[in-house]
């Protein structure tokens, strides 16, 4: 298996949940100051949420940092698949790498999420 037979496709899903990450980043801090203004809220579960949010901020930060580099592989890949077959190896060996942690970020991120629901709704209850 090689990058070159499906690097239109990972380029392109790789691009679209980085772009989602990212937009995700930016509203961290909107949601932060949302919940900071809220009155009935105790400073505990507000430390506890903005630890939780710098948690998910650190983490998505990864995700795009491999989303870009997952990118920019299957680029290099496109310049150079056709010099040495070996390079093309090394290059697609690598990406999966990345790529394989790029979903485990994924999964992991959302396990947070989790969390945070939880004691939002535990805060509500």
């Amino acid at each position: 298996m090689k990058l070159s037979s499906f690097d239109k496709v990972l380029a392109a899903g790789v691009a679209i949940f980085t772009g989602l990450f990212f937009s995700l980043l930016l509203n961290i801090s909107s949601r932060i100051r949302i919940e900071k203004s809220n009155i009935n809220i105790d400073e505990d579960s507000f430390r506890r949420y903005k630890n939780s949010m710098k948690q998910i901020a650190n983490i998505t930060l990864y995700i795009i940092s491999l989303g870009i580099y997952v990118v920019m592989l299957v680029l290099l890949n496109y310049l150079i698949r056709d010099f040495n077959e070996y390079i093309e190896t090394i290059i697609t060996s690598l990406a999966f790498f990345i790529l394989t942690r790029y979903l485990l970020s994924i999964l992991f991120m959302i396990q947070r999420f989790k969390y945070i629901i939880r004691d939002e709704i535990e805060n509500i209850l």
